[in-house]
């Protein structure tokens, strides 16, 4: 059986959780409304609204150990080029 193409895109995806990021929404149902307006929809390059499942079940398949790890370093580097200094924020 060959395999299905997704409904959505993992870049739409990916935006949708970037964006919900930048503005630090604390939920996908936060995100939910914002994903429903058309001139979201179109810069996501998508034809419908999506909503909290998709984004949970995109999530689902991430290697956490990894994630974790590269946050760790991120972190690591900031603080070494004195980037997470207070007086800098």
């Amino acid at each position: 059986m060959p395999a299905s193409r997704p409904k959505f895109s993992p870049q739409a995806v990916f935006l949708a959780l970037f964006y919900g990021f930048v503005f630090r929404l604390s939920s996908f149902q936060q995100l939910e409304p914002d994903l429903a307006e058309p001139s979201r929809q179109r810069w996501l390059g998508v034809q419908e609204a999506f909503g909290d499942d998709v984004l949970h079940y995109s999530l689902c398949g991430f290697h956490v150990p990894s994630l974790e790890a590269m946050r760790v370093e991120v972190n690591r580097c900031l603080k070494r080029n004195k980037l997470l200094d207070p007086r800098r924020l």
